[in-house]
């Protein structure tokens, strides 16, 4: 089984010149805004891709920042491919052979 991380949102500090200061520049949350919507909107697409590919959405409870799908009987390199296919660059994969979590 193949699992794949694909980031919603992160900790905003990870994002905005906001740690440590005493001002925000309102301009500045704006500008964040606009580049979050498009974000969002590309992972919207990027889902659907996924959808139509068979990832399946795991249980989300427990994941603060990102999604995760997965997919049975692919491997690592195969998934990897499938990913790039789609258009998906910032991404996490992780493989887990399903005998051994028994």
């Amino acid at each position: 089984m193949i699992i794949l991380r694909l980031l919603l949102h992160g900790n905003p500090n990870w994002y905005l010149p906001i740690e440590g200061t005493t001002k925000v520049n309102p301009l500045t949350l704006k500008l964040y805004a606009d580049q979050l919507k498009a974000h969002l909107y590309n992972a919207a697409e990027i889902i659907k891709k996924l959808q139509e590919k068979e990832w399946y959405l795991l249980k989300t409870y427990g994941t603060m920042y990102y999604l995760e799908y997965c997919k049975f009987g692919i491997t690592g390199e195969e998934a990897k491919i499938e990913i790039s296919e789609i258009g998906l660059k910032n991404h996490i994969v992780e493989e887990f052979d399903i005998e051994s979590m028994h």
